[in-house]
C-alpha cells in the first residue's frame, strides 16, 4: 500500500459484491485478480467464521483469508 492510500477493511457484504463484480482486490500488499469464493466454516464453539478465497493474477492458485484483511484494488487489471 502506498502511504497516501487509506486501508479500509472489507465487510462480508462488500466481499460478496466484489466477488460478483469480479473486481481485483489486495491482501497483504499483493493484488489478486478477484475473490473466487466466500467460505463459511464453523469453529469449535459453534460460531461461523467467514473467509474469502482470492485468485492470483495467473489464475493458478488461491489464498484464503478473512474479509477484514482484504481491500478493493485501485487498479482495474
Amino acid at each position: 500500500m502506498k502511504s497516501t492510500e487509506v486501508y479500509i477493511p472489507m465487510t462480508s457484504i462488500e466481499a460478496r459484491d466484489a466477488m460478483l463484480k469480479r473486481l481485483p482486490v489486495v491482501s497483504g500488499g499483493i493484488t489478486y485478480s478477484r475473490i473466487s469464493a466466500i467460505i463459511y466454516r464453523p469453529d469449535d464453539n459453534g460460531n461461523v467464521k467467514i473467509f474469502v478465497e482470492l485468485l492470483d493474477k495467473n489464475e493458478h492458485s488461491v489464498t484464503i483469508t478473512y474479509p477484514k484483511d482484504v481491500t478493493l484494488s485501485d487498479r482495474t487489471n
